[in-house]
């Protein structure tokens, strides 16, 4: 499901427009959209998938690309036991952009909010 315009900017407008300014961050959003619709593509492939979140982390300013690794878990061979990729925001509840490997499904969340939800869900447990 592709987000709308006035979605992404809601959950990451105010890091669009600290890293942007008011006047360039509208246009960023739309760059988000893009990526977040080329991500939806049927058979993209796992690397490509990895390079639309680095262009996003690039976007946003944030401060580079995490896994997010559970040793009891194991996706494919390419991600291996990597259950998530997210740009890092600097802070585990700040909203940013997060690639569920299992689900193949990139979503806008935090990366503490995600590990909490997968955790009540009991679809991963983490020490």
């Amino acid at each position: 499901m592709i987000l709308s315009i006035e979605t992404i900017n809601a959950k990451l407008g105010y890091r669009l427009t600290h890293q942007h300014g008011v006047d360039k961050a509208g246009e960023k959003t739309k760059e988000i959209k893009e990526l977040l619709q080329e991500s939806e593509l049927t058979g993209i492939t796992e690397f490509r998938m990895e390079m639309i979140l680095r262009k996003i982390d690039r976007i946003l300013g944030n401060r580079g690309i995490e896994s997010i690794v559970n040793q009891d878990a194991y996706v494919n061979a390419y991600w291996q036991n990597t259950i998530a990729v997210y740009s890092n925001a600097g802070n585990s509840y700040v909203p940013t952009v997060l690639y569920d490997t299992a689900k193949k499904n990139l979503i806008i969340t935090s990366y503490g909010d995600w590990i909490q939800y997968c955790e009540s869900s009991g679809r991963y447990t983490f020490d």
